[in-house]
This record gives C-alpha cells, sequence and structure tokens, in this order.
C-alpha cells in the first residue's frame, strides 16, 4: 500500500513540494524503497522533502494521541524536510516535537516502542508462569518490585494482539543481520499464552473431574483490547481455535462485536439477558472490556453447570469468585 501511494504521489511531485508519511515501516524503508519511488517524478530530494514521522497512536484514540499524548517524531531525508515536519507538527502537537537525525531513525523510534513493549511483556509472561509454579501470586510479587524505581514488570495475560505490537519485530527479525534472539523469544512466549491460559481452564476442570472435550465453555470478549473494536491478531481468536481442538464447545459474547463472534466459529450469547448461556462449564475472560468488571455474577451463578473461571486479562476479583463457590484461575495468580 505504501509503495502504491508514493507511485501515485511521484505522478504529480514537483520542486517546493513535500512528502510526509506516518505509516509504522521497517527502519529503511524510506531511503530504501520510498525515496526511489518518488523520484520517478524526475526530481530529486532538495527539488522536493520527504520526512518519516510515525504514528504513535492507540486505536481508539488517534485524534487524542495525535495532537496531545505524546511528542512528535519527526526525521527527514535531508535537514530541509527535518524543519519543514517539525514546523508543521508544532502546528499540531501540543506536546511539541523531537527531532532525529534522519529518516531511518525516526522509523526506528516507533518500531523499538513497540520490541520494548513486547519483550517486556513476554518476560511478565513469562514470570508468571513461574510465580505458578512457585505458588506465589504474581500480581502481589510485580506490584512490591515495581516499587524500587528502575523495576517496571508488565502485567501478564492470555496473549498479545492488535495490528502492532504482534507484527513489528518481524520488521527487525526479516531484515537485519544482527543477533534478534531475544526478539525471537518474546514472540514464541506471547504467541504461546492462548495455549497456556487454555490449559489453566483444562487443568481447573480436571480438578474437578470434568473433561475439556465436550464442556461448554463461555468466552467474555474477542477484541484484542477493551471496548475497541479490533480483533487483528487478537489471542481471544488463538484462545477459541485452541478451546475447539481440544474439543470444547465455545460460547462467546463480547459487547462491542455482538453477533459478529459468530465469524470465529463460537456460539453468540448475551452477557446482559443471559441468552444463549446455559449449562457452562467453564468461563474465559480473553477481553478486558469495562462492562466484564461488573459481572451479573447472581446471573451467571444460574447458568452455570460447573463454577470454573479462567481470567485471562486479571480484572476480576479472585475473593469475590471463590465467596461464590467458583475454582478461580488466572495467570500467576493463587
Amino acid at each position: 500500500m505504501v509503495r502504491s501511494v508514493c507511485a501515485d504521489i511521484a505522478k504529480g511531485l514537483g520542486p517546493g513540494d513535500y512528502v510526509n508519511q506516518e505509516s509504522t515501516v521497517p527502519p529503511r524503508t524510506t531511503t530504501a524503497t520510498i525515496l526511489p519511488i518518488l523520484e520517478g517524478s524526475g526530481h530529486s530530494v532538495g527539488d522536493f522533502g520527504d520526512a518519516h514521522c510515525p504514528e504513535r497512536t492507540a486505536s481508539g484514540r488517534a485524534i487524542i494521541d495525535i495532537t496531545g499524548a505524546y511528542p512528535k517524531i519527526v526525521g527527514g531525508v535531508d535537514d530541509a524536510s527535518t524543519e519543514t515536519a517539525r514546523a508543521l507538527y508544532l502546528t499540531i502537537n501540543k506536546k511539541g516535537v523531537i527531532p532525529v537525525s534522519d529518516a531511518t531513525a525516526a522509523e526506528s523510534v516507533k518500531v523499538f516502542e513497540g520490541l520494548y513493549r513486547d519483550v517486556n511483556i513476554a518476560l511478565a509472561n513469562e514470570l508468571a508462569m513461574v510465580c505458578d509454579e512457585l505458588g506465589v501470586d504474581a500480581r502481589e510479587v510485580f506490584d512490591a518490585a515495581n516499587t524500587q524505581p528502575y523495576s517496571h514488570i508488565h502485567a501478564p495475560g492470555c496473549g498479545v494482539g492488535g495490528h502492532c505490537i504482534p507484527v513489528y519485530p518481524y520488521f527487525i527479525i526479516n531484515t537485519v543481520e544482527a543477533s534478534t534472539d531475544m526478539l525471537k523469544l518474546a514472540r514464541r512466549i506471547n504467541d504461546g499464552m492462548p495455549a497456556y491460559t487454555v490449559d489453566l481452564l483444562e487443568g481447573a476442570l480436571q480438578e474437578i473431574k470434568v473433561g475439556i472435550s465436550g464442556a461448554r465453555v463461555l468466552l467474555l470478549g474477542v477484541t484484542y483490547r477493551g471496548d475497541v473494536n479490533e480483533t487483528r491478531f487478537s489471542p481471544a481468536i488463538d484462545v477459541i481455535n485452541e478451546l475447539k481442538r481440544r474439543g470444547a464447545e465455545v460460547f462467546a459474547y463480547d459487547p462491542v462485536l455482538g453477533d459478529e463472534v459468530q465469524r470465529f466459529g463460537t456460539i453468540p450469547s448475551d452477557l446482559g439477558s443471559g441468552d444463549g448461556i446455559n449449562e457452562i462449564d467453564a468461563i474465559l475472560i480473553a477481553s478486558d472490556h469495562a462492562e466484564f468488571k461488573g459481572i451479573d455474577w447472581d446471573l451467571l451463578d444460574r447458568r452455570m453447570r460447573h463454577k470454573v473461571v479462567v481470567d485471562g486479562r486479571n480484572i476480576l476479583d479472585p475473593e469475590e469468585l471463590r465467596l461464590r463457590e467458583y475454582l478461580y484461575r488466572a495467570v500467576g495468580r493463587l
């Protein structure tokens, strides 16, 4: 798509024009791919300007992020392009502009932000699995460790989704010769969390002498992030596929998607009315929708055949559920 857009721009590019790109791309894309296409116009750098100014936005809050959540990063193919980009974004971004040395540096900034998150989430997930084996509560341990200013252990969960974090590591893995072992390992850990979460559910069912094959599982949430209509690379989809692979019957409710949950091979249900929720053996929370923090457990209690809850997003109160005689499980939680 970036190549196609640049080819269209090149058709009308002239002296004094400036091209600004925000799409997240592998480092060196501007110099190795975009500039040659733009120079197909018959003009070269100096005749026109070009800068990479990566978007730093999250799904559902783009305007807020663009105008003032973070400083804007800008890097041009020459000094004049960087200055043009700086002047442009100073009129838009309330947090200011950070010029970097060139377009490749600007491309790297955005990709590295995502890599940092992926690697640190993987660390949190691995430490949470260690906590499961040690019999200690990951939230308690992480919260205490994070009182040290240079400790920033992230929250564990059932996986990493969206169109950014699961993809950006490959922008580096597939384009550089330097070692990327840590990036690859982080991807393996995070990609493995949906299956680990299903392992927790299967283990909980086994504790009450119920097999996962034939079990009726209610999945709460399919989007990768709470209250956002985005399912790309959602770990919930991998959870669904793993549950079905093990023989479970999967019902699903997502307040954002509604009946669209059928697209993922699940049976639509309604958490508010209880429609489609009967004789459920286990509940698995896969998205952190705000609605799920206020679940009507009185309604669900009447719809459960067995009372098992696996909290893949660590948003529920374990003590409340235990008082209701649920068998509660979550990544790294006691």
